[in-house]
């Protein structure tokens, strides 16, 4: 019990965050780090001609929220001000396949032109 006031203690100090896993444990992160933001850019600069298949490999905390018990609370958790209707998410993976079927499947970032008529 003391070990897990302990814990406890350290992470508020720390200011760690964390979502609850699907195999009991947690899964801890900063909010404050860049981390999500980056990656969404690397993943807008990589596939600046639309297709996806240069994306980076998502970091740790995305694959976590793969696991995660809830993971559109988790996904609410991460990104707080992007509700998942927002016409501008820097999110490059389809967010029905993550909410559905827990997977990360990558989505293009970059606007395509209507095709023209012939």
């Amino acid at each position: 019990m003391r070990a897990k006031l302990r814990r406890m203690e350290h992470d508020a100090q720390s200011g760690l965050t964390a979502f609850p896993l699907r195999n009991g444990g947690k899964f801890y992160y900063s909010p404050t780090s860049p981390e999500l933001f980056l990656h969404g850019c690397a993943c807008l600069r990589a596939g600046h001609d639309g297709g996806t298949e240069d994306y980076p490999s998502a970091p740790p905390v995305l694959r976590a929220l793969c696991e995660a018990v809830d993971v559109k609370a988790a996904f609410g958790v991460l990104y707080p001000n992007q509700p998942h209707e927002s016409k501008f998410l820097l999110f490059p993976y389809v967010l029905e396949e993550l909410f559905e079927n827990r997977r990360l499947v990558p989505r293009s970032l970059v606007a395509q032109a209507p095709d023209e008529p012939d």
